[in-house]
């Protein structure tokens, strides 16, 4: 009977701490102070097509900033697409930091329902691409929207 109980504990303790220790993970959909301007913008790679990454706001004043950076060393092509889901309605900005320093002004994509779409997207060799996701009408943190940045030649 002790062997049983003693079983149990340890059992028991090794689903605690398995708990807690996802409880604590550094990632969550809904991260404060998450790429707040330009200058922090989140890096992220390009996507094979269909694959994603989930993010969402914390309130009516947060955006989140990324970036990618073309060190391919020539020119690409990518399409990006945000997909929301949810009442609250988001708007999505790109500008482009080429090698020299020179840099757009933001540009907005034009609204489509739920799925913000910039198609082939040109970015020259070491030309960094900022997108913004801000929010137009915000209902919820637990909103979550997809971004989808994908390498057109891979399509």
């Amino acid at each position: 009977m002790k062997k049983i109980f003693s079983l149990l504990l340890v059992i028991a303790c090794m689903f605690a701490l398995s708990f807690s220790a996802f409880a604590s993970s550094d990632f969550s959909p809904m991260a404060a102070g998450f790429g707040d301007t330009q200058d922090t913008a989140f890096p992220i790679n390009l996507t094979p097509p269909g694959e994603h990454f989930d993010m969402s706001l914390s309130g009516p004043d947060d955006v989140d900033w990324y970036k990618w950076t073309n060190n391919t060393g020539r020119h690409k092509m990518v399409d990006l697409l945000l997909m929301k889901f949810g009442e609250g309605i988001y708007d999505v900005a790109i500008k482009i930091r080429y090698a020299d320093g020179t840099e757009t002004s933001k540009l907005y994509i034009e609204e489509n329902d739920t799925v913000r779409w910039a198609p082939n997207l040109y970015i020259p060799a070491g030309a960094t691409l900022f997108f913004v996701v801000e929010p137009k009408v915000f209902i919820s943190p637990s909103e979550i929207y997809q971004i989808f940045l994908v390498d057109v030649e891979l399509k």
